[in-house]
């Protein structure tokens, strides 16, 4: 299972007669984030995460029009600080301009800020029918619930990576933290060899062979470099510059590796990847 970045937006709507009716849409996050993220993986310093591409606005448009845009949000770390949730709460159906209220919710957007060319960072969109595949089981998805003037409705919009194996949570949260605007060098340097012993001894220290990021499949990848191993190691890990765990990885059973193959102070190549898995399910 490799590591993914997905969302989704939840709707609550509270009608004048105290009746409330929640949908959840599942989202698409732009391939902007995703490229973004993997550049700075390579090289923080010369691949900044764009200003443009940090959550600024949430936008909610009806079917029939009517838009009601905010940046007055609130934003809060959930599920272990794995993701992020951007809420907008009671605002009114009269607030919505152009063609005001009396449509159902057919698209939210999470923008960047308006210099940034309104940039859409993830958009959550459906019918509204009953029939939009976007909608998660538990919806409310009749054709009646449209927004009048006088209801009331809640927006919480959730972006979340799911953690993998051989994945350290703590990178995802740092990736994260750089959608919401933290600067922190996350450049990956620093490649170790341990033992298997209580506590770890460390082998070797490796260096960066080969880097290589390749956007169109949001994959971080290279080979790193041990010298004078000893054919014992039985962990693998990966380092961003600031000492960020990226990966740790049993080798130990490694049919392509095999370190018990390898000849005592010889000079070892390991390969590396770290893909983020993009999806359009909504959050579990």
């Amino acid at each position: 299972m490799l590591p993914s970045l997905t969302g989704q937006a939840e709707v609550t709507i509270t009608k004048a007669d105290g009746r409330q009716l929640k949908q959840v849409i599942d989202n698409d996050i732009a391939v902007e984030v995703y490229d973004a993220l993997t550049d700075k993986m390579v090289n923080a310093v010369a691949n900044p995460y764009p200003s443009a591409w940090v959550p600024d606005r949430i936008r909610v448009t009806l079917s029939n029009t009517g838009v009601f845009s905010s940046s007055n949000f609130t934003d809060d770390n959930i599920d272990g600080d794995l993701g992020t949730q951007y809420v907008l709460a009671q605002i009114t159906g009269n607030q919505f301009t152009g063609a005001g209220s009396g449509g159902y919710v057919n698209k939210v957007e999470v923008l960047g800020p308006p210099g940034g060319g309104d940039q859409i960072i993830a958009v959550a969109e459906s019918d509204g029918t009953g029939t939009g595949t976007t909608f998660t089981s538990s919806s409310n998805v009749l054709a009646a619930i449209v927004i009048d003037d006088d209801d009331k409705f809640d927006v919480t919009y959730k972006i979340k990576f799911q953690a993998a194996v051989n994945t350290e949570p703590i990178i995802l949260t740092r990736l994260l933290g750089h959608i919401n605007g933290a600067a922190s060098d996350i450049t990956i340097t620093t490649f170790k060899l341990l033992t298997d012993d209580d506590p770890p001894v460390l082998i070797s220290t490796g260096t960066q062979e080969v880097a290589v990021n390749s956007p169109s499949n949001y994959v971080v990848g290279g080979t790193a470099r041990f010298q004078r191993v000893t054919p014992s190691p039985t962990t693998f890990e990966v380092y961003t510059e600031d000492g960020t765990v990226v990966i740790t990885k049993d080798v130990s059973g490694d049919d392509d590796l095999d370190p018990s193959t390898w000849v005592e102070l010889s000079t070892v190549l390991v390969p590396w990847t770290f893909t983020i898995s993009r999806v359009t399910s909504g959050v579990t």
